[in-house]
């Protein structure tokens, strides 16, 4: 297999600049190239810093989910929110918007 090497700047990702070597097979490489091309992208370098920052949103977003599922899940007993449930709920509404109405 043929590797290819991608000199990459890492800049705007921190507080100071640094290039990383990516070694990549020819198909790779020829992906990085098409995609830089086609989506405007102005270097392979700025083509992969999306990549990555990307990854971080989509770990953050990923982090914050599971905290949620978490939260949601120490928050007490589950409720069964069958078609009884959601009906009881809309009858207590009704109960109170009449109820208002009459005031």
């Amino acid at each position: 297999m043929t590797e290819f090497v991608i000199p990459l700047t890492l800049e705007n990702m921190g507080s100071t600049s640094t290039t990383l070597n990516i070694s990549l097979p020819k198909p790779l490489k020829k992906f990085v190239e098409e995609q830089t091309a086609t989506e405007g992208y102005t270097s392979a370098s700025e083509y992969i810093r999306e990549l990555i920052r990307a990854a971080r949103r989509h770990r953050t977003r990923n982090h914050q989910l599971e905290t949620l599922l978490l939260e949601g899940r120490e928050s007490g007993p589950c409720i069964v929110a069958d078609e009884d449930y959601w009906g009881a709920k809309e009858r207590g509404l009704i109960k109170r918007w009449g109820d208002l109405d009459e005031d």
